[in-house]
């Protein structure tokens, strides 16, 4: 918390960088406090880690780290998770006023639904044909934010096509693989992951598509869950590491109706 209070960017215990899209979740949960509560304090954390990501992002556009490392991965360069941040930027635009974020957001999306393939799926940058579920799923909930707040066919049209997509990939038991799109088939390809799993579903719901789907999903993270919540992927050396993202994204996507488009404002 110590970085948080001082420069505004929220950092990663694994590495210790600060990152873009943590900060913008962040953010974002602390817009809808405020609404709830009322407290100012929450509105003044939330403007200093908004000048944070607009300081990183004027020397750099659109960065994901304030430090790119010289081993770096994906969620290390600007990659197509970063749409998601259409959520705070919009919630920011609302709440103080501030037609520059909502620019900012409109920017994203014409950057990131760039890398919407025919099929529906998202690669994950631009120099990569890999497609990855987890960040597919992001930013297909930044999509389907953006249409449920600022409207647009060609946004619900491009969210459809990913939910779709993810309807073709589910494996049969209803789960979803790490990753798609090498060509032969690599290890990440042959990890299963919970969280785009529950992601898939919450996407689902909200366009009112495969109910079967849904169901299938349900079971599988059913199988993957212990007493305190779910492990991130089907490994057998990770059986006792609970994650907190893919049960929060499970519990609310139990919480959800089938096809009410609104609840597109409770995506974090």
């Amino acid at each position: 918390m110590a970085k948080i209070n001082t420069a505004g960017g929220v950092p990663c215990l694994r590495d210790d960088l600060l990152y873009t899209f943590d900060t913008g979740v962040y953010v974002s949960g602390l817009f809808d406090l405020y609404l709830l509560t009322k407290k100012e304090a929450l509105l003044k954390e939330a403007n200093k880690s908004l000048r944070w990501l607009y300081s990183i992002w004027e020397q750099r556009p659109f960065a994901a780290v304030d430090n790119v490392p010289g081993e770096k991965d994906w969620y290390h360069v600007p990659s197509v998770h970063l749409l998601k941040l259409v959520i705070p930027l919009i919630k920011a635009s609302r709440i103080l006023g501030d037609k520059k974020y909502k620019r900012t957001a409109l920017g994203l999306l014409d950057k990131y639904k760039q890398l919407q393939n025919d099929d529906g799926s998202f690669k994950i940058g631009e120099d990569a044909s890999t497609i990855m579920t987890h960040p597919h799923c992001y930013a297909t909930e930044g999509l389907l934010y953006a249409y449920y707040t600022l409207e647009g066919r060609e946004l619900l049209e491009a969210a459809k096509k990913s939910g779709a997509w993810l309807s073709k990939a589910q494996n049969s038991d209803g789960s979803f693989y790490l990753s798609y799109g090498v060509g032969s088939k690599t290890e990440l390809e042959k990890i299963k992951a919970t969280d785009s799993t529950a992601q898939a579903t919450r996407i689902w719901k909200l366009l009112g598509i495969n109910k079967d789907g849904i169901e299938k999903a349900y079971k599988y993270l059913d199988s993957e869950r212990n007493k305190r919540g779910l492990r991130l992927y089907k490994i057998e050396s990770m059986q006792t590491f609970v994650h907190s993202w893919p049960t929060f994204f499970y519990i609310h996507s139990l919480l959800m109706p089938f096809g009410e488009m609104e609840y597109c404002r409770e995506l974090f």
